[in-house]
């Protein structure tokens, strides 16, 4: 398999890479019946395959073969005019591209994705949306931006956060506040707090990493390499290769490691 990973610097890297640590869990899927209906369900099921296909490829980190897969299901549902699919889609697409380091083509995915929701009135495609706009603003110093698109969720993200893509706009949150060095240690408290609330081991080992990302940032590589080092264990005790391997490749990334990025992925396959 193919390497897909520039080399950047851990501290710009990490400007992107917590959107891959909560990304993997929101990534959309197509048809939310789970199976095809309609005048033209050959259609709807080519799209649904590859949006699944497009899901797979994206854990396993490579982006280009996710992006031609998204491209496909985007397509396919165009054909028969399914605004939640291709809305999907786009969306999905827009996540490749932010995760790729290419902000402009994002940027097209956003706003065409945007049309749609605004046309038909999406509401849990909307705060994705949203998630991925911030992700952009946040990766290309645009804080004000970011900050604008927050202030409308200020009262759902400071309530108890009930699912995946709500928790991913919460993280994003606290990196602006990080990035801007406004009111971090507060954020940083309440999605402690969200996560322990949920219960969830996927979402109490993403903020490990989350943390892990933090020890780095601060020089503090011993707390670095104990937090990445308990979230692989309970990785190994679960048997979750992707999780392995994401976690793999941002204990590089922070460590500064590239040669580990292939061994991660060749571990994964």
């Amino acid at each position: 398999m193919r390497h897909l990973f520039n080399q950047h610097q851990a501290n710009n890297l990490f400007r992107f890479t917590l959107a891959t640590l909560i990304g993997c869990c929101v990534l959309l899927s197509g048809c939310v019946t789970g199976k095809a209906t309609g005048p033209l369900p050959y259609l709807r099921e080519q799209g649904d395959f590859f949006m699944q296909a497009g899901i797979e490829s994206y854990t396993r980190y490579n982006f280009s073969l996710a992006n031609e897969q998204f491209i496909q299901a985007k397509n396919f549902y165009s054909r028969f005019d399914d605004y939640l699919g291709t809305t999907h889609a786009l969306l999905n697409l827009a996540q490749v591209q932010i995760a790729s380091g290419r902000f402009n083509i994002a940027r097209e995915y956003l706003t065409k994705a945007d049309v749609l929701i605004k046309q038909h009135k999406l509401e849990q495609p909307a705060i994705y949306h949203d998630v991925l706009l911030t992700n952009l603003y946040l990766a290309t110093d645009k804080l004000a931006d970011a900050e604008t698109v927050f202030i409308k969720y200020d009262p759902l993200l400071r309530g108890n956060i009930a699912d995946a893509t709500t928790l991913a706009l919460l993280v994003n949150r606290v990196r602006l506040a990080q990035l801007s060095d406004k009111d971090f240690s507060n954020w940083l408290d309440f999605l402690t707090q969200q996560t322990t609330r949920l219960s969830n081991a996927e979402y109490a080992t993403r903020l490990q990493r989350f943390n892990a990302w933090q020890a780095f940032l601060v020089n503090d590589s011993v707390l670095g390499n104990q937090l990445f080092g308990t979230a692989m264990d309970t990785y190994r005790g679960q048997a979750n290769p992707t999780g392995l391997m994401s976690t793999q490749l941002e204990w590089a990334d922070a460590c500064g490691k590239a040669s580990d990025w292939t061994h991660a992925i060749e571990h994964y396959e």
